[in-house]
């Protein structure tokens, strides 16, 4: 902005007032070049009309002589007579022609067609050229020759050139000093005007545009004044709609401290419910539980195969339904802010072990082979029961989702940044790229509601979270038909 003020005082260059300046002076200047041109055009008219004048002259004065001369053949009186008029100024040349159309005496520049030059006219000698007056010789009565006076348009210009010059200087003058004229009229009535406008719209607080208003400061009705009354009716539109804009946004923000206040309560509700439900149904799922495994460990009244089959039943639907209580007491839990975290260095290798060893039962019933790379032997900064949780979650889904007589692979390093590494790698069928979005969204299963592999969608949410709330990420990768590399990083323990 400051480049833009400097240039409008300064050159002119860049402003409206100066390119309307521009059109006018160069009209201005066409019209000088015109009118001077015709001025000279009827200057040098002028003159060589004088010219011609003086060779009608030379006429009157030098007939009666040449005349004499001629009728009685005085050679020498006719070229005295002859050399007298070649030395006069107006004169280049001139030519004695008989009756009979031949040339009898020629003194100075004669044009080369002048042999057919008839009444005045004009030769060839450069731009200016030649120019002629003829007229014939009397002798008492009778014609006996005819007499040709030559001129030169350098002779006109000679006489037309100081006036020429003036007339050029004159014009340059005019010229220069309208310029500066209208120079100092456009900054005086325009530019400087413009200029204080365009800072009052610097100075111009759109914070508090109830106290800006612009003024030319002259009081006139001129169109720099009906701009600045527009202008002025334009910011007091501005300061009415940020007024307005004002006045909603309040309230946009009173009605949203008012819904997420609303959101908040549901949330703590929805929450303190799934808690005490929880609770609730863990404790009877507990006795179904014990009570079934008391009915199959009774030796005096053995069971049949059929009240077998349906107390093992039992007890797995049971332990399946306690597990989904589990996590969504977890779930509740954490979004309570009621889960407790106890942050200490974890052994990385035993864990893991630990957690294949009590997934392996599970993957051999589907012929699932676990493999382990262990490439870190350090410990992390981590809860170790949380942290058995979330290795367990994603070991025990890499197992159930994958294919039969698949394989499974858990493999830890670390990196330069300080966190360990744990990846559990399966041949599954693949996340679609469709639900990459939605895989740590609650009770959210990605397709699998109908399939035979149980679950309530909570287990990757409750496993988001705990990695999170131990200070780290958890991610995937996945391509359809190939499996999916689900991946955790903790802090390294120091």
């Amino acid at each position: 902005m400051a480049q833009e003020r400097r240039d409008i005082p300064g050159g002119l260059r860049r402003s409206i007032a100066y390119q309307l300046l521009k059109i006018v002076f160069s009209i201005y200047l066409t019209a000088t070049i015109v009118i001077t041109g015709m001025q000279m055009a009827n200057e040098y008219g002028m003159a060589k009309g004088e010219v011609r004048g003086n060779l009608v002259t030379y006429q009157s004065i030098f007939s009666p002589s040449l005349a004499g001369a001629l009728w009685n053949v005085d050679t020498e009186q006719m070229e005295a007579i002859l050399d007298g008029i070649i030395q006069l100024s107006d004169i280049v040349g001139v030519r004695v022609v008989e009756s009979n159309g031949e040339t009898a005496y020629m003194r100075g520049r004669i044009p080369d067609d002048a042999e057919d030059a008839s009444g005045d006219g004009a030769g060839r000698d450069g731009w200016l050229g030649l120019f002629s007056h003829h007229f014939p010789v009397l002798y008492e009565g009778r014609e006996v020759a005819s007499i040709h006076f030559y001129s030169s348009g350098s002779i006109v210009f000679d006489k037309v050139k100081l006036s020429f010059l003036i007339m050029v200087i004159a014009a340059a003058v005019k010229t220069v000093l309208l310029w500066f004229l209208f120079m100092w009229a456009f900054k005086r009535f325009l530019v400087s005007r413009l200029n204080a406008f365009t800072r009052q719209m610097e100075r111009a607080d759109f914070a508090n545009l109830n106290g800006h208003r612009a003024d030319f400061g002259d009081g006139g009705a001129h169109e720099l004044a009906r701009l600045a009354t527009v202008y002025n009716a334009m910011i007091e539109r501005l300061a009415d709609a940020k007024s307005e804009l004002e006045t909603l946004n309040r309230e946009l923000e009173d009605r949203v401290r008012l819904r997420t206040h609303e959101a908040e309560q549901a949330s703590r509700a929805k929450s303190e419910f799934l808690s005490s439900m929880s609770h609730e149904l863990r404790t009877p799922l507990n006795a179904i539980l014990g009570f079934a495994q008391l009915m199959g460990m009774n030796a005096k009244e053995p069971l049949t195969n059929t009240q077998a089959r349906c107390v093992e039943q039992i007890i797995g639907g049971g332990q399946h339904l306690l597990e989904l209580v589990e996590q969504v007491l977890d779930l509740a839990r954490i979004e309570t802010g009621r889960l407790n975290i106890n942050i200490g260095d974890v052994p990385v290798t035993p864990t893991v072990e630990e957690c294949v060893a009590l997934v392996t039962p599970q993957a051999e019933e589907r012929a699932i082979k676990i493999e382990t790379g262990l490439g870190h032997s350090g410990a992390v900064r981590a809860d170790r029961m949380r942290m058995k949780q979330v290795l367990l979650n994603l070991m025990s889904n890499a197992v159930k989702y994958n294919t039969q007589g698949g394989w499974v692979k858990v493999s830890t390093r670390s990196d330069e940044s300080g966190m360990v590494r744990i990846d559990i790698t399966d041949t599954g069928p693949g996340i679609p790229e469709a639900m990459k979005d939605k895989v740590f969204e609650p009770f959210d299963r990605l397709g699998k509601e109908t399939s035979e592999v149980s679950g309530a969608g909570v287990g990757l949410t409750v496993t988001k979270q705990l990695v999170e709330a131990m200070g780290g990420r958890i991610g995937f990768s996945s391509r359809p038909g190939v499996g999916s590399v689900f991946w955790v990083e903790l802090p390294a323990a120091r």
